[in-house]
């Protein structure tokens, strides 16, 4: 099925499907492969965020740089929505730099870098599984607080379901990052 998705795509692709119950690789296509990550960069700088909460270093409640909004409603947006905003905020906060570090150190990942907005499908899925068995989060409400920002797009101006999500049926659910490409 991959390899004749990927055949339809006349562009430069890559794609990693992880069976998370069997804990295995059940497909991919260039999996090691840079590409721009677009809004992808926002799953590394909310997961560090949430550490952060979890460590103590930060506190929920306190405000997210002038953003107007507090850390936790940043992190929430950051993935709920994309907000660009809460996340370069955020970004900032923890250090350009040393996000670059962490990334590479702490989350695994060995072809992506942060600063330059270049990552892997494999890459990704790490990310995406550092979400799903949050080793360093034990926070209950914490854990409670990013499932639902992956799972619970509301419709506003935009219909935050209309990528991935829309292509199953409504007995699956679909967590995900919100954003497209429209080109």
């Amino acid at each position: 099925m991959v390899d004749n998705w990927a055949k339809n795509i006349d562009s430069n692709k890559g794609v990693l499907i992880y069976d998370l119950d069997r804990n295995e690789v059940v497909a991919e296509y260039n999996p090691n492969q840079s590409f721009a990550t677009a809004s992808l960069y926002k799953l590394f700088v909310v997961y560090e965020g949430y550490r952060r909460i979890e460590r103590s270093e930060w506190k929920e409640g306190d405000a997210a740089g002038s953003t107007g909004y507090t850390i936790s409603e940043c992190l929430d947006l950051a993935v709920r929505e994309s907000n660009s905003n809460c996340a370069e905020t955020l970004w900032q906060m923890i250090g350009r730099d040393k996000l670059e570090k962490i990334v590479a150190d702490d989350f695994g990942t060995t072809n992506t870098s942060v600063e330059d907005l270049v990552s892997t499908p494999n890459d990704i899925t790490k990310i995406m599984k550092r979400f799903y068995d949050h080793p360093d989060i034990s926070d209950e409400k914490l854990i409670a607080k990013m499932k639902d920002s992956f799972l619970n797009q509301p419709i506003t101006e935009y219909n935050w379901r209309q990528g991935l999500p829309s292509g199953f049926s409504d007995a699956v659910n679909v967590y995900n990052k919100v954003g497209w490409a429209y080109n």
